[in-house]
Order: C-alpha cells, then structure tokens, then sequence
C-alpha cells in the first residue's frame, strides 16, 4: 500500500497544478502507483485513462491540446515514484494525438515568424502620432501645474489681504 503522508506522494500531488486535479490524484494515485504491467492491472490503467478523460470533458476541457498540460501533470506525478511505472503505458494522449497538437503549435509558430510587413513606411508615418502624443500630454501637465500654482496664490493672496 502506498504511503500517503510520505514526502515522495507529497512531491506527486503537486505536479498537479490544479486543485481538482490534485484531488483527484489524492484519490487514485495510491491504487495506481501499485500496478504492475499484468493484464488486468493494464485494464485499470485504461479504466483510470478514460475516467481521466471523462473529468476533464467535464472541465471544458475536450481536445488533446486542451488535456495536454493536464495529462502532463498526471504523467509527472506517476513519474515521481518510477520514470518507468507501467501505468505510463496506458495513461496519456497517443503518439497521433501528440503528433497532432504538436503541429498545430508549429503551424502557429511558422506562420508567426515569416509575415512580411505589408508597408513599413506605414510604421514610420505613425512616429510623428507618438511625438504629437506626448507633447500634447506634456502640455496637459504643465496647464495642470499652471493651474493649481494659481489655485495657490490666490489662496495665499486671499488669506493675506482678508486676514
């Protein structure tokens, strides 16, 4: 049986970076971490891998690249009592759906980094706003000090003369 008061289930529990996946890790990692890579400890594996799946549609959170950060932390957490625990096996995402996410996000990156600038002489027309801008806005501060340093004197001149 595992020891839940231990440091190591301790160090398990917060792989989870949510507090209802750290629950649910209270709740199965001590029968998950004493399985072993028979047939039927594969088949709770699987059973645990779809519950897993099923809490986290019911988070919203419903494609392998919303899971996946989840389904890392899960993983992380098996880890810390064996990088090579059978368990490993069976819960995640499959390598399709890794292949998947992954080239989404590489897609996204190679789109990000080769858009050409349709008119750069349109960035250096903008400049002339931002100088415009801040000697407007300096303006507005000096009428401010200007302002209140009237504000001032008069009070200063009205407490002199009717006083």
């Amino acid at each position: 049986m595992l020891d839940t008061s231990s440091p190591q289930y301790e160090r398990a529990i917060q792989c989870a970076r949510t507090q209802w996946l750290k629950r649910l890790l209270e709740e199965f990692l001590p029968q998950l971490i004493p399985l072993t890579n028979s047939d039927r400890d594969r088949s709770k594996a699987k059973l645990f891998d779809a519950l897993l799946k099923d809490k986290f549609v019911e988070r919203g959170l419903t494609s392998p690249s919303q899971q996946k950060n989840r389904i890392t932390d899960v993983r992380n957490a098996i880890k810390v009592f064996d990088p090579q625990h059978p368990v490993l096996s069976v819960v995640g995402l499959s390598s399709s759906e890794w292949i998947e996410i992954n080239s989404q996000a590489a897609s996204v990156t190679h789109h990000r980094s080769t858009q050409f600038l349709d008119n750069p002489n349109a960035i250096a027309q903008t400049k002339p706003l931002w100088i415009y801008s801040r000697a407007i806005l300096g303006l507005i501060l000096l009428l401010v000090w200007l302002s209140s340093l009237v504000v001032g004197l008069a009070k200063f001149f009205n407490l002199l003369l009717f006083n």
